[in-house]
Protein backbone atom coordinates (compact mmCIF):
# COMPACT_ATOMS: atom_id res chain seq x y z
CA UNK A 1 0.00 0.00 0.00
CA UNK A 2 1.84 2.76 -1.19
CA UNK A 3 -1.11 6.04 -0.97
CA UNK A 4 -1.77 7.52 1.71
CA UNK A 5 -3.94 10.68 2.78
CA UNK A 6 -1.76 13.75 2.97
CA UNK A 7 -2.49 16.85 5.75
CA UNK A 8 -3.43 19.36 3.29
CA UNK A 9 -1.60 22.30 5.05
CA UNK A 10 1.84 21.29 4.96
CA UNK A 11 3.07 20.27 1.44
CA UNK A 12 5.07 17.19 1.84
CA UNK A 13 8.69 17.44 1.52
CA UNK A 14 10.55 15.78 -1.55
CA UNK A 15 11.87 12.19 -0.67
CA UNK A 16 15.21 12.13 -0.27
CA UNK A 17 17.41 10.50 -3.20
CA UNK A 18 18.68 7.00 -2.38
CA UNK A 19 22.30 6.72 -1.14
CA UNK A 20 24.73 5.41 -3.92
CA UNK A 21 26.53 2.64 -3.02
CA UNK A 22 30.44 2.86 -2.94
CA UNK A 23 31.64 1.90 -6.27
CA UNK A 24 33.13 -1.31 -6.25
CA UNK A 25 36.03 -3.01 -7.71
CA UNK A 26 35.85 -5.21 -10.36
CA UNK A 27 38.05 -8.49 -12.00
CA UNK A 28 38.25 -9.42 -15.29
CA UNK A 29 37.50 -12.94 -13.30
CA UNK A 30 33.84 -12.01 -12.01
CA UNK A 31 31.40 -9.81 -12.00
CA UNK A 32 30.72 -7.74 -8.74
CA UNK A 33 28.37 -9.14 -5.95
CA UNK A 34 25.11 -7.28 -5.93
CA UNK A 35 24.85 -4.66 -3.05
CA UNK A 36 22.03 -5.19 -0.86
CA UNK A 37 20.53 -2.46 0.99
CA UNK A 38 20.41 -3.12 5.20
CA UNK A 39 16.71 -3.07 6.54
CA UNK A 40 17.20 -0.26 8.34
CA UNK A 41 18.41 2.73 6.60
CA UNK A 42 17.84 5.88 8.06
CA UNK A 43 16.18 8.56 5.94
CA UNK A 44 15.13 5.62 3.44
CA UNK A 45 13.50 2.97 5.63
CA UNK A 46 13.06 5.49 8.83
CA UNK A 47 13.48 8.83 9.71
CA UNK A 48 14.39 10.03 13.39
CA UNK A 49 10.64 11.72 14.44
CA UNK A 50 11.63 12.92 17.78
CA UNK A 51 14.60 13.83 19.52
CA UNK A 52 14.11 12.73 23.01
CA UNK A 53 14.81 9.10 23.83
CA UNK A 54 13.29 6.08 22.89
CA UNK A 55 10.75 4.75 24.93
CA UNK A 56 11.15 2.18 27.80
CA UNK A 57 9.43 -0.43 25.88
CA UNK A 58 9.22 -1.61 22.45
CA UNK A 59 5.67 -0.16 21.14
CA UNK A 60 4.37 1.00 17.35
CA UNK A 61 1.65 3.79 17.24
CA UNK A 62 -0.10 3.98 14.13
CA UNK A 63 -1.76 7.10 13.01
CA UNK A 64 -4.75 7.13 11.39
CA UNK A 65 -8.67 8.25 10.59
CA UNK A 66 -11.90 6.54 9.75
CA UNK A 67 -12.03 9.44 7.12
CA UNK A 68 -8.66 8.30 5.64
CA UNK A 69 -9.44 5.70 2.30
CA UNK A 70 -5.63 4.40 2.35
CA UNK A 71 -6.17 4.00 6.42
CA UNK A 72 -9.13 1.52 5.55
CA UNK A 73 -6.97 -0.07 2.76
CA UNK A 74 -4.28 -0.44 5.43
CA UNK A 75 -6.04 -2.28 7.45
CA UNK A 76 -5.25 -5.67 6.46
CA UNK A 77 -1.78 -5.55 6.67
CA UNK A 78 -1.70 -4.18 10.27
CA UNK A 79 -4.54 -6.71 10.99
CA UNK A 80 -1.47 -9.69 9.70
CA UNK A 81 1.29 -7.85 10.91
CA UNK A 82 -0.35 -7.78 14.56
CA UNK A 83 -1.04 -11.62 14.39
CA UNK A 84 2.85 -11.91 13.47
CA UNK A 85 4.78 -9.26 15.80
CA UNK A 86 7.26 -10.39 18.49
CA UNK A 87 4.96 -10.24 21.55
CA UNK A 88 6.56 -7.94 23.59
CA UNK A 89 6.21 -5.22 20.78
CA UNK A 90 2.76 -2.85 22.02
CA UNK A 91 0.67 -1.60 19.57
CA UNK A 92 -1.87 1.48 19.65
CA UNK A 93 -3.57 3.81 17.42
CA UNK A 94 -3.58 7.85 17.26
CA UNK A 95 -6.55 9.32 15.34
CA UNK A 96 -5.12 12.23 13.62
CA UNK A 97 -7.41 15.47 12.84
CA UNK A 98 -6.45 16.94 9.65
CA UNK A 99 -9.54 18.93 8.91
CA UNK A 100 -12.42 20.16 10.98
CA UNK A 101 -14.11 17.20 9.34
CA UNK A 102 -11.95 14.28 10.88
CA UNK A 103 -12.71 15.29 14.81
CA UNK A 104 -15.67 13.19 14.71
CA UNK A 105 -14.10 10.23 13.22
CA UNK A 106 -11.41 10.82 16.40
CA UNK A 107 -13.74 11.60 18.50
CA UNK A 108 -15.71 7.98 17.26
CA UNK A 109 -12.30 5.73 18.01
CA UNK A 110 -11.96 7.10 21.48
CA UNK A 111 -15.70 6.59 21.93
CA UNK A 112 -15.28 3.08 20.99
CA UNK A 113 -12.50 3.07 23.79
CA UNK A 114 -15.08 4.38 26.79
CA UNK A 115 -17.73 1.91 25.97
CA UNK A 116 -15.77 -0.95 25.79
CA UNK A 117 -16.91 -1.61 21.69
CA UNK A 118 -13.92 -0.92 19.85
CA UNK A 119 -13.33 -3.97 18.81
CA UNK A 120 -16.86 -3.86 16.83
CA UNK A 121 -16.76 -0.24 16.49
CA UNK A 122 -13.39 0.09 14.82
CA UNK A 123 -13.89 -2.32 11.46
CA UNK A 124 -17.49 -0.86 11.76
CA UNK A 125 -17.17 2.79 11.52
CA UNK A 126 -14.68 2.19 8.53
CA UNK A 127 -17.22 0.19 6.68
CA UNK A 128 -20.01 2.85 7.63
CA UNK A 129 -18.02 5.47 5.99
CA UNK A 130 -16.09 3.89 3.08
CA UNK A 131 -18.34 1.12 1.92
CA UNK A 132 -21.80 1.94 2.91
CA UNK A 133 -20.74 5.47 1.92
CA UNK A 134 -22.49 6.75 4.97
CA UNK A 135 -19.64 9.17 6.91
CA UNK A 136 -21.17 10.95 10.07
CA UNK A 137 -22.56 13.88 9.52
CA UNK A 138 -23.26 14.74 13.31
CA UNK A 139 -22.47 13.82 16.59
CA UNK A 140 -25.89 12.60 16.49
CA UNK A 141 -25.42 10.21 13.76
CA UNK A 142 -22.65 9.08 15.62
CA UNK A 143 -25.00 8.57 18.73
CA UNK A 144 -27.20 6.10 16.92
CA UNK A 145 -24.60 4.09 15.56
CA UNK A 146 -22.96 3.34 19.11
CA UNK A 147 -26.61 2.48 20.03
CA UNK A 148 -26.62 0.28 17.20
CA UNK A 149 -23.87 -1.51 18.21
CA UNK A 150 -25.61 -2.04 21.67
CA UNK A 151 -24.23 0.67 23.40
CA UNK A 152 -26.43 2.79 26.32
CA UNK A 153 -27.73 5.90 24.60
CA UNK A 154 -27.14 7.84 28.08
CA UNK A 155 -23.49 6.35 28.62
CA UNK A 156 -22.70 7.80 24.33
CA UNK A 157 -24.30 10.76 25.65
CA UNK A 158 -22.60 11.09 28.92
CA UNK A 159 -18.74 10.69 27.49
CA UNK A 160 -19.49 12.62 24.11
CA UNK A 161 -20.42 15.36 26.80
CA UNK A 162 -17.54 14.45 29.25
CA UNK A 163 -14.07 16.81 29.23
CA UNK A 164 -12.36 12.99 29.10
CA UNK A 165 -13.05 12.63 25.17
CA UNK A 166 -12.23 16.11 23.97
CA UNK A 167 -9.18 15.48 26.14
CA UNK A 168 -7.82 12.79 24.54
CA UNK A 169 -8.38 14.14 20.85
CA UNK A 170 -6.28 16.81 21.97
CA UNK A 171 -3.45 14.66 22.81
CA UNK A 172 -3.52 12.73 19.98
CA UNK A 173 -3.46 16.30 18.00
CA UNK A 174 -0.30 16.96 20.31
CA UNK A 175 1.46 13.51 19.29
CA UNK A 176 0.70 14.43 15.63
CA UNK A 177 2.54 17.72 16.00
CA UNK A 178 5.27 16.17 17.98
CA UNK A 179 6.27 13.53 15.48
CA UNK A 180 5.71 15.66 12.21
CA UNK A 181 3.04 13.62 11.30
CA UNK A 182 2.21 14.90 7.34
CA UNK A 183 0.35 11.45 6.40
CA UNK A 184 -1.57 8.78 6.85
CA UNK A 185 -1.67 5.73 7.70
CA UNK A 186 1.94 6.49 9.23
CA UNK A 187 3.75 4.65 11.79
CA UNK A 188 5.88 5.76 14.71
CA UNK A 189 8.12 3.11 16.59
CA UNK A 190 9.32 3.53 20.60
CA UNK A 191 8.04 7.60 20.51
CA UNK A 192 11.31 8.26 18.18
CA UNK A 193 11.23 6.24 14.80
CA UNK A 194 8.63 7.33 11.44
CA UNK A 195 8.35 4.90 8.98
CA UNK A 196 5.12 4.12 6.39
CA UNK A 197 4.66 2.84 3.17
CA UNK A 198 6.72 4.59 0.94
CA UNK A 199 9.38 4.16 3.17
CA UNK A 200 8.74 0.35 4.52
CA UNK A 201 7.20 -0.75 1.20
CA UNK A 202 6.95 -5.10 1.03
CA UNK A 203 9.09 -4.68 4.41
CA UNK A 204 7.57 -2.22 6.08
CA UNK A 205 6.33 -5.08 9.18
CA UNK A 206 10.32 -6.19 9.73
CA UNK A 207 11.02 -2.75 9.42
CA UNK A 208 8.86 -1.64 12.05
CA UNK A 209 9.75 -5.01 14.34
CA UNK A 210 13.38 -4.53 13.61
CA UNK A 211 13.42 -0.55 15.15
CA UNK A 212 11.30 -1.21 17.99
CA UNK A 213 13.47 -4.21 19.07
CA UNK A 214 17.11 -2.96 18.00
CA UNK A 215 18.23 -1.23 21.17
CA UNK A 216 16.33 -3.15 23.82
CA UNK A 217 17.56 -5.59 26.00
CA UNK A 218 17.21 -9.50 25.02
CA UNK A 219 14.16 -9.46 27.61
CA UNK A 220 12.40 -8.07 25.11
CA UNK A 221 13.88 -10.22 22.49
Amino acid sequence: VLAACSQPEEPKQPASPPAEAPAQPTTSAAAPAPVVSPLLQEGESFRVASAEAESAKPRVQEFFSYACPHCYTMEGFVHDWLGKKPKAIGFERVPVVFRPEWEIYAKAYYLGEELGLLERSHEAVFKRVHDEKKPFQNEAEMVEFFVGLGAQREAVQGALAGPRLAERVGQAQALTARYQIGSTPSFVVNEKYYTDARMGGERLGEVMDALALRNKPAIFQ
